[in-house]
């Protein structure tokens, strides 16, 4: 069993059963919740989708899909030339594993971690990007005193 909690406000009650590969993601008023169970955490993999338009047209989103077994991208630009012109909207990340994004090529300069739950709106542009083991601390998905 799985118990969401909102700013200490019990609102959803999800019966999970037990599997390997449970991963869950909840709406609630348009905010998502990604919800995968710590058995599912050993083997799963993560995945990165870049959302990007051209700046004279925004509306007309694209988006990149990164990940299954490639890990790095020294020099994204070099790799996805739409990148050199377009306009990076967010990020995010899928799975259970997070992404640095480092502001130039060969994962140099600024850095900032994408958690998989939410879209992430970028503070620098994007250079290169890695796949990393997400912190301790990313365990707030999981509240292990629940159900038992």
């Amino acid at each position: 069993m799985i118990n969401v909690y909102f700013f200490s406000e019990f609102i959803v009650y999800c019966p999970v059963e037990d599997s390997d590969d449970i991963e869950h993601q909840l709406n609630f008023n348009e905010t998502r919740i990604s919800i995968a169970s710590k058995a599912s955490s050993k083997n799963c993999e993560g995945s990165l989708k870049i959302f990007h338009a051209h700046e004279n047209d925004l509306a007309d989103k694209r988006n990149i899909h990164l990940g299954a077994d490639r890990i790095e991208y020294p020099n994204l630009k070099k790799g996805f030339p739409d990148l050199e012109v377009n306009v990076i909207l967010s990020v995010e990340a899928y799975g259970c594993e997070c992404w640095e994004v480092f502001q130039n090529s060969r994962f140099a300069g600024e850095k900032e971690t994408v958690v998989p739950g939410e879209p992430h709106h970028l503070s620098i542009e994007i250079g290169s990007i890695r796949k990393t083991q997400c912190a301790n601390d990313y365990d707030y998905y999981y509240d292990e005193s629940e159900g038992e």
